[in-house]
């Protein structure tokens, strides 16, 4: 039986699923002209969106536990409300500390909001219907990204009131809102087990773990090689064997040690690990070459790279009768059409180089 007695209003939740990939894609537009406006160049452009991914890829597993023990109703609304109120922060950010420390709190209630959304979708909706549904989640969130790029080099094309980039944070305030309005009005109250324990050790280790690697690779990568990114790096890889040493005593572990010993589960986890990492990396390097090297506005790297998500979104489409043609050969297929694109890509530029777009 599901944890919702009644049927959920599925826009309000997909209000809040969408703000934070809404922001993932604004920011490799917007990223320049913040760095232009509040200094802190290249560190501060690699630690807006990795400020984010630490705390969201450190809370992510621990926020999904809170909602089983608070109800995912609370959280839901709790990880929305927070993520507004970061966004406002962000909006308002006086010099690079700033900004990025309200990036770690947009990604902490993230990390709220993101599971507690999946989780009622997924209790509510018939389990024949999930399919369609999450299918629908490739073309929503690749439009999402067209739109919200676009959106984002048009608000800082105009520079309303003189306020540059901030609009592309202030308008979530006003997202946010309408969608905690929404959710609180429409989402029923759901069961709770106060008996869900959380592994906090466990949860600190990885946290280490990822401040550590994120610090070590941004800082190292940012001046040189030296002898504290390093050992950072060292001290992060010493932290995730502690942690996933833990995982395997832990009474209520974060990950269940079965989970890697599942070859499809494993072998998933880690094609997702690498392909995003290198689409996330690969919009934002195209979006600095388009700004800094070419001199293109922000709108018109926006439309630069709307080709890359126009894309996705038919991929999406297709994927789905391909997929029960094809099987497992599609993700292979997906990977060998991005490594041909992406080498067509940079054949392109290192041929051409600022000259390409002349």
């Amino acid at each position: 039986m599901s944890a919702f007695a009644e049927p959920v209003n599925k826009p309000s939740v997909a209000t809040g699923e969408k703000l934070s990939p809404y922001l993932r894609a604004v920011l490799t537009i917007a990223a320049p002209s913040i760095a232009h406006h509040l200094g802190g160049g290249e560190s501060l452009i690699k630690w807006l969106g990795a400020g984010y991914a630490l705390a969201m890829g450190v809370l992510l597993v621990v926020g999904g536990r809170l909602g089983d023990r608070y109800g995912r109703r609370r959280m839901f609304l709790v990880g929305l409300a927070g993520f507004t109120l970061a966004s406002l922060a962000c909006g308002l950010a006086q010099d690079p500390t700033m900004l990025i420390a309200a990036r770690i709190v947009q990604g902490g209630f993230g990390a709220m909001l993101i599971p507690q959304g999946i989780g009622i979708l997924t209790t509510t909706i018939p389990r024949e219907q999930q399919p369609q549904v999450f299918f629908a989640f490739g073309p929503v969130l690749g439009g999402s990204a067209i739109l919200g790029r676009i959106l984002a080099g048009f608000i800082i094309n105009l520079n309303i009131a003189g306020l540059d980039w901030r609009p592309i944070f202030l308008i979530n305030i006003i997202l946010g809102s309408a969608g905690f309005v929404a959710a609180l009005r429409v989402l029923p109250h759901d069961q709770r087990n106060r008996r869900e324990a959380i592994d906090g050790l466990g949860a600190v280790l990885l946290g280490a773990a990822m401040l550590a690697l994120l610090y070590g690779l941004i800082q190292g990568s940012t001046s040189d090689w030296s002898t504290g990114p390093i050992a950072c790096l060292a001290a992060g890889v010493a932290f995730f064997v502690a942690f996933a040493r833990r995982q395997r005593i832990a009474a209520n572990p974060l990950i269940l040690p079965s989970l890697l010993k599942n070859r499809g589960f494993t072998a998933g986890m880690l094609v997702g690990l690498f392909y995003f990492a290198a689409i996330a990396g690969l919009a934002y390097v195209v979006s600095l070459f388009l700004q800094t090297a070419l001199h293109r506005t922000p709108g018109q790297a926006a439309l630069g790279l709307s080709p890359l998500m126009v894309g996705i979104i038919i991929a999406s489409f297709a994927s789905r009768p391909a997929a029960t043609i094809l099987g497992r050969k599609l993700v292979f297929i997906g990977f060998a059409l991005t490594v041909v694109g992406a080498a067509w890509m940079w054949t392109s530029v290192h041929v051409g180089g600022v000259s390409i777009s002349q």
